[in-house]
């Protein structure tokens, strides 16, 4: 239910912000895949077998791919798992994030491919990360300098933020270049680009994704 709540507001956020966009974190979609890789007793076997790390890694590598061949690519590496224990990790990534098909059509999963795809993202140079939000969270914490502050100090980190905010448009607006992002996530970013424009086959196109995967 609470999943549920959390897409109905990024869906009317969508529609009063038109030019916005609402994402899931990339590193939620790695942190509940371990989750229940451990759940499901494969933990040990995921930092060990390589090959199966790899074949994991892989799922996480979907994120990547163009949304319109998610569906596809996961049925195709659904193929070359061989080991029949895996069946319900395959059963959980397929319910949660990539939808299971019945008779008619493809039902929806709990969360929709536009919101946890990275391919758009990617290639715009946009974080696939929510650490930039956290960082502007710790950044107003310290204005405020309290934990349960009064309205009127509330108002008035408020005011300061909202200078700050106003000196790095007008920055920006004068020519001086934003902060770059971390080096080794950009070199990360353009060899996953590369990678999916020019693999053909399937399989060595999510392969070579998951090798830039360090979860």
């Amino acid at each position: 239910e609470l999943v549920w709540k959390i897409i109905q507001v990024c869906d009317n956020y969508n529609v009063v912000c038109l030019e916005t966009k609402c994402r899931s974190c990339f590193f939620y979609l790695c942190r509940t895949l371990v989750w229940h890789i451990q759940s499901y007793g494969f933990i040990n076997r995921y930092e060990v077998d390589a090959d199966f790390a790899l074949k994991m890694k892989m799922l996480l590598a979907l994120a990547f791919v163009l949304q319109e061949h998610v569906v596809q690519y996961f049925l195709v590496w659904v193929k070359c798992v061989p080991w029949i224990e895996a069946q319900p990790i395959i059963d959980y990534f397929e319910d949660t994030w990539i939808g299971r098909p019945n008779r008619r059509h493809q039902r929806p999963p709990r969360f929709p491919l536009i919101m946890w795809n990275c391919y758009e993202s990617t290639l715009e140079g946009e974080p696939k990360s929510n650490n930039s939000i956290e960082g502007w969270h710790r950044g107003f914490q310290e204005l405020l300098s309290a934990n349960h502050p009064s309205i009127w100090k509330f108002i008035d980190a408020i005011k300061r933020q909202q200078t700050l905010n106003e000196l790095k448009i007008e920055q920006f607006l004068s020519g001086v270049e934003p902060p770059m992002g971390n080096r080794k996530y950009r070199y990360c970013a353009e060899r996953i680009v590369q990678n999916f424009q020019h693999n053909i086959v399937i399989t060595g196109c999510v392969r070579s994704l998951a090798h830039n995967i360090g979860y």
